[in-house]
């Protein structure tokens, strides 16, 4: 997992961005990409010309290298330890008073904070955060770039998305509980809507199926996350559960041909589900095992709703 830039040496700012653009999906192999696809088909106006197509790969680009990267940034940082980072003594700074400053008024005290912060970026942890803030706003302006190019709906889903990355970078420095869905959501409900926005509205009630099995897959990969974590159990019945709620919404919505290929998908993660105690401990090996029938199974979803 990135850990940020590598050390800089200190006595220079270095560059101020060095944009890294990786993909957003660790649990599953493709994961947001695959989420984008079927979100995509599941619009039901997914064509074979050229402009769907490039549609399609500017989704792509979206979801999966920008979000990844942003990701990385924003959550995988060490914001604080570059902060909180103090220069010695021979790398203090001091900017020239502005003219008129009294001793202890705003423009003196402005001045000290600024010498404080140039002198803490001149240290080799103040370059990274400089590159970090740098990498991070190279990064969003692409990003807002390719969702003002697909549409208004999809700018909205970008903001929500650098929202969730927000609360997940806080919520796990903090310790708080729920940190296991907004990597699914952002991973993989948020790229199953800039799929399918990027060629329908996203309203109810002509979306209402497609955000209900983008739902519950969200919560299936939340599963997931969970089982690598170690959480067996609890991940597992996120898991399989949620990927049978699946098959009985298609059922309810008289698709009983798919809702069939999705149980048949789901029987051999059931069927290895046996297993879990006995391995890493981790569930790794059963995602690693699993992850074909999972995405098979979200691709044939999509095509029962489209």
């Amino acid at each position: 997992m990135p850990t940020g830039p590598a050390p800089r040496a200190a006595g220079g700012l270095g560059r101020w961005a060095r944009l890294r653009l990786e993909p957003a999906g660790k649990l599953i192999a493709l994961g947001p990409a695959w989420a984008v696809l079927c979100g995509a088909i599941a619009s039901g106006r997914l064509g074979d010309g050229w402009h769907d197509l490039l549609t399609l790969l500017l989704a792509l680009l979206l979801a999966e290298p920008l979000l990844g990267g942003l990701w990385r940034v924003v959550v995988e940082s060490p914001w604080e330890a570059w902060a909180n980072t103090s220069p010695n003594g021979e790398q203090r700074l001091a900017l020239p008073p502005l003219p008129y400053t009294a001793p202890g008024s705003p423009s003196a005290r402005l001045t000290a904070w600024l010498s404080a912060w140039l002198a803490r970026l001149s240290t080799a942890s103040g370059a990274q955060l400089a590159q970090a803030v740098g990498e991070l706003v190279g990064l969003a302006i692409l990003a807002l770039a390719v969702a003002i190019v697909l549409g208004r709906p999809i700018v909205a889903l970008l903001l929500v998305a650098l929202a969730i990355a927000v609360v997940q970078a806080i919520g796990q420095r903090r310790g708080w509980l729920g940190t296991t869905i907004w990597p699914a959501i952002f991973d993989l409900g948020l790229a199953w809507l800039i799929g399918e926005g990027a060629f329908r509205e996203l309203r109810l009630p002509g979306s209402g199926a497609s955000l209900a099995v983008a739902g519950l897959y969200t919560i299936a990969y939340a599963g997931g996350i969970a089982l690598s974590r170690g959480d067996l159990w609890r991940g597992l019945a996120a898991f399989a559960g949620a990927q049978g709620l699946v098959i009985v919404l298609l059922i309810a919505l008289q698709r009983p041909l798919y809702a069939g290929a999705v149980g048949l998908l789901l029987l051999p993660p059931l069927l290895l589900a046996s297993w879990l105690g006995r391995a890493d401990g981790r569930g790794t090996w059963f995602l690693q095992r699993t992850q074909l029938f999972w995405l098979l199974g979200m691709l044939v979803a999509a095509l029962a709703i489209r």
